[in-house]
């Protein structure tokens, strides 16, 4: 026990297995409440945007789960990191044929859940830069809009669809290239992983995923960078750089944009309000998905130093963003977070503020005039609502 890490409380039970249940039912609810709002809110134009919203919440939910589900353990090493689902030896199965290393079936299973996870964990930033992209088709006017004048909903869909698919192959057949237990990964030292988390590296029946970009060369004793290591590191990389990249070049275009566009006030204020909200959506991942991520990938290529169990807080970290990210939609989307007030508020049998309230957030998206829009959103607390009633 004195071996321990003073964060062990956070990464062992029961506070790890009821912090990954927590956050998958905080997911669930929220999310469920984002779309049933979105489905029933009248009170401003939203075109197609509401079913990129949906989409956002069905992949944060899948998010959720997956993370709930496989519980990831990340351990880092000197050169990488082991990736192997918490409950790896629940998976194993009796009568095995411990010489069949290739082909263990539970080790294909342990494989699998690894790679699910990852393929789940991409795509939600995958459909945050599709976000960017309409924003962008919203506001700027452009070759990319005239090109796409008179496409249909369905062909967005299938080239997003299409996309998606292409970039979880990649990003599945990346991890899998040469990070999957080998040889190599066999022939170290499991001790660490017996004493911290009961699981056997060097068993040929655990799947798992091991990242070593420095690999010792028994023939030389030397240590040497890991050619197909490599290959997957900057696989990864620039897939996990494709959709900050497309935000970054949507976001410029936008702010450049939104300062001159002419159309009315309030299209300007509305596309203002969601772009906002956008900003505040991809500020959650970047602080508790993008920044944990880069540091489990990075840390142990520019350091060489071992944070060992430490690569378990930042991976808990990341499911923090689909658990809270309904929840910031429904908070600075004003009309959301007036459904959701107003829902609450006719539980409790106060019907006449609801009224009034609906009211204000339909004026806010109907008048022409911005000192109105700005009137009405700061007057859009309850005592003002029974205030402007009376």
């Amino acid at each position: 026990m004195s071996d321990l890490p003073p964060y062990w409380f956070f990464i062992s039970d029961p506070f790890h297995k009821y912090f990954y249940r927590t956050t998958a039912t905080v997911s669930i609810l929220s999310n469920i409440l984002l779309i049933i709002v979105i489905r029933t809110n009248n009170s401003m134009k939203q075109d197609n945007y509401r079913y990129l919203l949906l989409c956002f919440a069905v992949g944060d939910m899948i998010s959720s789960l997956s993370h709930s589900w496989i519980s990831p353990i990340v351990h880092l090493t000197e050169h990488g990191f082991f990736f192997f689902p918490k409950h790896a030896n629940d998976l194993k199965s009796e009568g095995e044929d411990i010489n069949d290393q290739r082909w263990h079936c539970s080790a294909i299973l342990g494989k699998i859940a690894v790679l699910f996870y990852v393929m789940t964990y991409y795509e939600t930033f995958n459909v945050l830069a599709f976000h960017f992209i309409y924003r962008y088709m919203a506001i700027v006017q452009g070759k990319l809009k005239d090109w796409t004048r008179n496409w249909r909903l369905g062909q967005w869909l299938t080239l997003a669809s299409l996309f998606m698919i292409i970039h979880s192959i990649l990003m599945v057949w990346a991890m899998s290239f040469s990070s999957v237990t080998n040889e190599y990964s066999l022939s170290l030292d499991s001790t660490p992983f017996i004493n911290l988390y009961g699981v056997n590296t060097s068993d040929p029946t655990v799947g798992y995923v091991v990242i070593e970009i420095r690999r010792l060369n028994k023939a030389t004793g030397l240590e040497e960078y890991d050619g197909p290591t490599i290959v997957t590191f900057v696989t990864i990389m620039a897939g996990f750089g494709l959709s900050g990249s497309v935000m970054i070049f949507c976001s410029a275009y936008i702010i450049q944009a939104l300062s001159g566009l002419t159309v009315s006030t309030t299209m300007k204020a509305q596309q203002r309000l969601f772009f906002r909200a956008l900003l505040v959506q991809t500020l959650v991942p970047c602080v508790f998905s993008y920044s944990p991520l880069c540091v489990i990938w990075l840390w142990p290529l520019f350091t060489g130093i071992a944070l060992g169990p430490l690569g378990n807080i930042l991976i808990m970290t990341s499911v923090i963003f689909p658990s809270v990210d309904a929840i910031m939609i429904i908070i600075f989307i004003p009309a959301y977070r007036q459904s959701v007030t107003s829902f609450i508020m006719r539980r409790f049998g106060t019907a006449n503020v609801v009224n009034v309230g609906n009211n204000h957030i339909s004026q806010a998206f109907s008048s022409e005039n911005q000192a109105t829009l700005s009137v009405v959103s700061s007057t859009s607390t309850t005592s003002s609502a029974i205030s402007s009633s009376s």
